[in-house]
């Protein structure tokens, strides 16, 4: 049941993303070198003048600097001309993988997923994070999202249509539930909005996120109506243990459906809205709840698995908008609790499949050699250990490549909290 997931935040630390995605929009304004100058100017500050609390405001700076320049060099290394190589192993649909993974040391990786996105989503993964993926061990939240961008990658073997969803990761929720508490909700919530910046929330059949509270995983699916039904949103809760409280969170979720259909309705034209028209009008009368009965966890460490399993089994199950009738789809024999479990294998196999097919750039036993190097699964206890070489290696279909090799820069990038949505 419990997980290994970050602790919820103070009030400070709230205030703190705040500030960290107001830097990350200006520095998103300025040119290498301009960022690279200035994050010289920091590493000089804080190496000489030690400021009292730390330099906290600094290391936010420079922090914010390296995940710019890591993201601009991952969006550049996407989209260069291939070399010559041999084929390249083929996703779904014949489409090629495009993963670029940088290794920061021997204790840390960040993957960066670019496929259809001039902005890569990312995921940084440390040891402690893969040795969660060894039997009876808790999943923590930096594997549920890789996991979850995954799904919406060429390689995953799910099938998405374009634009059906769009799926937020494991930190949404957190956000959603902040606002309650919020003296200003109307401010709080304008800055929440850049979580779905270019996506109409109302357009999309489907909306999915996790829900962690209390040390377990839930997940809400929101489902939405065309323009041509006569129903309003309805919010499913999913849960493996039945332990989380519906009512509490589906009043979290109505509130944030609200919230926005109030700001649509105020900034955007009848002739727009999303929804038939009568329904828009009465949006807030007409949503919604259903907690749904599904597949039961049989231990106290698959909850998060179950969350995972729920979505992509979903995904490749749902209609193309789905209605009361269709909610027979669920129910506690919908698959065996089994399968979820197993997912704990599969996620191990995707992260062991993309070390796997880095491959050198050259032909010497030595490169060959380190390359081998770079996974080791080794079946001792059924335990899985990650062995990252220190030299930087480029692959053919998931690109290696050390942070600090990046365009002359010392770069240590780190996670990104950004929405996600399927491609």
């Amino acid at each position: 049941m419990a997980t290994a997931s970050p602790e919820p935040l103070s009030s400070g630390q709230e205030g703190d993303e705040d500030e960290e995605v107001r830097v990350d929009e200006e520095h998103r304004e300025q040119s290498d070198q301009a960022l690279k100058e200035k994050l010289q100017r920091i590493q000089y500050g804080l190496n000489k003048f030690r400021p009292r609390d730390g330099g906290k405001k600094y290391r936010l700076l420079r922090d914010s600097i390296n995940r710019e320049l890591a993201r601009r060099q991952a969006a550049r290394s996407a989209s260069a001309s291939p070399q010559p190589r041999p084929p390249r192993p083929q996703g779904r649909q014949g489409e090629p993988l495009n993963v670029i993974l940088y290794i920061v040391d021997a204790l840390m990786v960040i993957f960066f997923f670019c496929a259809g996105s001039e902005h890569p989503q990312s995921v940084e993964l440390s040891h402690d994070d893969v040795k969660c993926l060894e039997p009876e061990s808790l999943l923590s939240s930096p594997i549920m999202n890789f996991y979850i961008m995954y799904l919406q990658q060429p390689m995953s073997s799910i099938s998405t249509p374009k634009g059906k969803c769009h799926i937020f990761n494991t930190y949404f929720f957190s956000k959603l539930e902040a606002l309650i508490s919020k003296v200003d909700k109307a401010s709080y919530f304008l800055k929440l909005r850049r979580w779905w910046k270019g996506i109409d929330i109302f357009q999309k059949a489907y909306i999915l996120f996790p829900v962690h509270a209390d040390t377990h995983w839930s997940l809400v699916i929101i489902c939405m109506p065309s323009k041509e039904d006569q129903s309003g949103p309805m919010i499913l809760h999913l849960d493996s243990l039945k332990f989380h409280r519906s009512k509490h969170i589906f009043s979290v979720v109505e509130r944030f459906l609200k919230e926005e259909w109030s700001y649509l309705s105020k900034n955007v034209s009848s002739e727009e809205c999303p929804i038939q028209k009568m329904v828009w009008k009465n949006l807030p009368r007409k949503i919604e709840k259903k907690p749904i009965a599904v597949p039961q966890q049989e231990n106290e460490y698959d909850c998060g698995l179950f969350v995972l399993y729920y979505m992509q089994r979903f995904i490749e199950q749902a209609p193309e908008r789905l209605h009361k009738k269709d909610l027979s789809m669920f129910g506690k024999r919908w698959f065996q609790p089994e399968e979820a479990s197993a997912l704990r294998t599969k996620i191990r196999s995707v992260l062991l499949q993309l070390f796997h097919e880095a491959k050198p750039n050259n032909n010497t036993l030595e490169q060959q050699t380190t390359c081998q190097l770079l996974v080791e699964a080794k079946s001792k206890n059924n335990l899985m250990d990650l062995t990252v070489p220190e030299q930087p290696v480029d692959g053919s279909s998931a690109k290696l490549a050390s942070p600090n090799h990046l365009e002359g820069s010392s770069i240590q990038p780190t996670s990104f909290e950004d929405p996600l949505e399927c491609s």
